[in-house]
């Protein structure tokens, strides 16, 4: 057994449970779970996630670390990035169900209070467009989430490549060196 002093035994048992601790505070959620969440639960949890990234990694094993975070924060972005596009869709129909609704009444409202004949349909369209103007933009809002969330997903998918290249050019140095 080789001779390790005390100073390296201490540095070895505090990096096991360092190692340990930030098991336990990697908690991973499964998309079930994620689902009783709210948004900014998800947001907090993320943040806590984030910050557990380790920006000085330079060792095999630390870089293993961030590309395993990174890899669980993409879940958690593509998740939302579903979440956003199942809420898009779900406001979509409403928009269209409103407009349809409000087409309808004023319609009818021109043939009650008007004699003679309604002007084209595409007038009261154009009047029910604007009526729901601020709906639609709302449903422009999902869309766009959903659309940031998957490239923020795309983005952290070419950061695991990027690690798993340094760790093989860590590999191929120590390799050279040993």
């Amino acid at each position: 057994m080789p001779n390790l002093s005390m100073n390296t035994i201490a540095i070895v048992a505090k990096t096991a449970l360092d190692r340990q601790e930030r098991n336990m505070e990697l908690e991973l959620l499964t998309p079930y779970e994620l689902k009783t969440m709210d948004d900014d639960q998800i947001m907090a949890h993320t943040i806590k996630i984030k910050s557990m990234y380790n920006n000085q990694a330079v060792s095999p094993y630390q870089l293993t670390e961030n590309q395993e975070i990174i890899a669980y924060l993409m879940q958690i972005f593509l998740y939302m990035a579903s979440k956003c596009e199942s809420e898009y869709a779900l406001k979509k129909l409403e928009c269209e169900l409103e407009e349809s609704k409000t087409l309808k009444d004023l319609r009818q409202q021109w043939n009650e209070s008007k004699d003679g004949k309604a002007p084209a349909i595409d007038y009261f369209k154009a009047l029910a467009a604007d009526r729901v103007k601020e709906l639609k933009q709302n449903v422009l809002a999902k869309k766009i989430m959903a659309n940031n969330f998957k490239a923020a997903a795309e983005s952290y998918k070419e950061r695991i490549a990027a690690i798993k290249y340094k760790i093989q050019a860590i590999a191929i140095e120590g390799g050279k060196n040993g």
